[in-house]
């Protein structure tokens, strides 16, 4: 009898531990996911790639927020304003992972420069109380990191 009690708390200790896993598998795969997506864009600009037939374009936008998160073109009016749009992409997190933030910014052509202030932004990535981040600094550099903030 105490043999069966042992062998059950165990399987439980291990179960658990593998749900834990999992979770921790599920989390980087989305992070890493994102990480893909901010280098796609900070390609776009670096090449100047048209999106759109017959536009220049001006910048590339990611943005994420909820389960989802999108890459938008921007390019120039006739007038030589950075104020058109098109969507290229909107793509949902997998398994149940979301953002644990709101936010977007935009990589600028010609040298891929970011929109932000301050050395980095992060979106951040969760579930089960699982952490983790998708860093683009400054310096134009693009990781995936644990924990909720970039170092």
């Amino acid at each position: 009898m105490i043999i069966i009690i042992i062998i059950g708390v165990a399987s439980g200790i291990l179960l658990t531990g593998l749900g834990t896993g999992q979770a921790e598998r599920e989390v980087e795969a989305a992070s890493r996911e994102l990480v893909g997506a901010l280098r796609e864009a900070q390609g776009y600009a670096l090449t100047g790639r048209q999106i759109v037939a017959n536009t220049d374009p001006c910048r590339f936008q990611v943005s994420w927020g909820g389960g989802t998160y999108s890459l938008t073109y921007w390019y120039k009016d006739s007038s030589g304003v950075c104020n058109q749009s098109s969507a290229i992409g909107t793509y949902t997190l997998k398994r149940g992972v979301a953002f644990s933030n709101t936010s977007a910014f935009y990589f600028t052509l010609p040298h891929a420069g970011v929109s932000f202030g301050g050395a980095s932004a992060g979106a951040i990535v969760s579930k089960a109380g699982i952490t983790r981040t998708a860093c683009t600094y400054a310096d134009g550099r693009i990781q995936d990191v644990s924990g909720g903030s970039c170092p």
